[in-house]
């Protein structure tokens, strides 16, 4: 999942900024279980793209999903 660097994230040591967050540490998913982070990957808006579909739904992906 990607989020910005600036996004606070729920943590069990409490409210972390993403780009706090290391290896290790634990988040918690969707349904509210606490899952520990197994790989950070840091993408520069630069390699990134913005895709606007038809029906006016936009997504934006890395590099690596082209």
């Amino acid at each position: 999942m990607a989020i910005l660097a600036t996004s606070k994230v729920l943590t069990l040591d409490y409210w972390k900024l993403a780009s706090q967050l290391e290896v290790g540490d634990y988040v918690f998913d969707r349904n509210g279980k606490p899952v520990q982070i197994k790989l950070i990957q840091q993408y520069r808006s630069e390699h990134c793209y913005k895709v606007h579909l038809d029906d006016h739904l936009s997504i934006e992906i890395g590099r690596a999903h082209v």
